[in-house]
């Protein structure tokens, strides 16, 4: 089981540095937005990921053992929080009304406020780039499940 987790935690971390990685390169301008944000492959993603680490947290008849020290655990989970409360709030600060979406030759977001194409542009990269530097977020908070301790259950 504990094998198993190991291969499991690795593979989160793959997808993790990948996501953020991504992510930043759309949010920087060097990759280009796509049309549509990609939520759906993050959304799969975090779903497969919350299936198998509960699907181990459940079988396992004892915590598991996390695959490296706890300092680098720690070390991960207050980077990626960081990151996904600095994006979080850049959004919330820069874009108030958001979405902003196109209306005929204008910008605007919810409360009509009219917006620059650029601050357009610049709204799609972190609308993008959003749900993949949020992904480190969530897998490292999915991935600790397996290695928490398990409610007792009382003997019937």
């Amino acid at each position: 089981m504990n094998r198993i987790y190991r291969i499991e935690v690795a593979i989160g971390v793959v997808f993790a540095v990948g996501s953020a990685v991504w992510g930043s390169l759309v949010l920087v301008d060097i990759l280009p937005a796509p049309a549509e944000p990609p939520v759906s492959i993050v959304a799969c993603v975090i779903v497969v990921f919350l299936i198998l680490n509960l699907s181990l947290w459940l079988s396992a008849k004892r915590s598991l053992h996390w695959p490296w020290q706890p300092k680098w655990q720690m070390t991960g989970t207050l980077i990626a929080t960081g990151i996904f409360v600095a994006m979080a709030s850049y959004g919330i600060l820069k874009w108030p009304a958001a979405p902003v979406r196109v209306d005929g030759q204008r910008y605007v977001d919810k409360t009509g406020r009219e917006h620059t194409e650029s601050s357009f542009r610049a709204f799609k990269r972190w609308e993008t780039a959003f749900p993949f530097l949020w992904m480190p977020f969530a897998l490292s908070a999915i991935t600790t499940l397996p290695a928490m301790a398990r409610p007792h259950r009382n003997a019937a």
